[in-house]
């Protein structure tokens, strides 16, 4: 296992490795920074939850319901990513490591081309992937300042009211400390967002690595 990670360093690969140390769930990190990860977005999670939680229990309508379960689930789908992630550490290093090996053994020729496109490709499509998964998240948490944008553009006549992406209450005043809420929302959401990004990615180069090990000796 005594291997010198240079493959892994290549350009290809910067968007998985920057995703999984951000969040601390870079294999070769110390456990230290795993364990303050999981502890930190666990945290994350729950404090954004609970406001969601409260304000259902506080007004249990069926539009708070409804516009209740999308970011919980999406957060609770994030959450089991990171936890699995991090409880499989060991073996995405394992992976990772034997990704290092097969390309440390390639020689130039055929099959070196066809896991380089491979690779290539795996790259832009992680790329795609991220920039899909952000747009989607900006656009969502947009949304709610739709009304005064189009009394900004003279579309609509005011006053607009502003709302939040989902129910939620914090135990406070939203409008006292509206600006304060929405930057926890933007923070929390950019997190969970990361999350899915990172591990499908990383998920998406192992398995276009192993494809592309079957094409070349296809």
């Amino acid at each position: 296992m005594n291997i010198k990670m240079r493959v892994l360093k290549h350009p290809r690969y910067r968007l998985n490795i920057y995703f999984f140390k951000f969040l601390g769930i870079w294999p070769f990190q110390s456990k230290t920074a795993s364990r303050l990860s999981a502890i930190l977005y666990t945290a994350i999670f729950v404090s954004q939850t609970l406001p969601q939680v409260h304000q259902v229990c506080m007004t249990p309508t069926q539009e708070n319901f409804m516009e209740f379960f999308p970011p919980v689930i999406v957060g609770y789908m994030a959450w089991i990513k990171m936890a699995s992630s991090i409880l499989q550490l060991s073996k995405t290093k394992k992976l990772l490591l034997m990704i290092e090996r097969d390309w440390n053994e390639l020689k130039e020729g055929p099959v070196f081309d066809i896991m380089t496109k491979a690779a290539d490709n795996g790259g832009k499509l992680s790329l795609y992937y991220a920039i899909l998964f952000i747009n989607i998240t900006i656009l969502y948490l947009l949304m709610p300042l739709r009304p005064k944008l189009w009394v900004w553009l003279g579309w609509q006549k005011g006053p607009a009211k502003f709302a939040f992406p989902y129910p939620l209450n914090y135990w406070v005043d939203s409008y006292t400390y509206l600006y304060a809420i929405e930057i926890h929302i933007i923070i929390c959401s950019i997190v969970v967002v990361m999350a899915i990004i990172a591990i499908d990615t990383m998920f998406l180069v192992f398995v276009v690595h192993a494809c592309s090990l079957f094409s070349a000796i296809r």
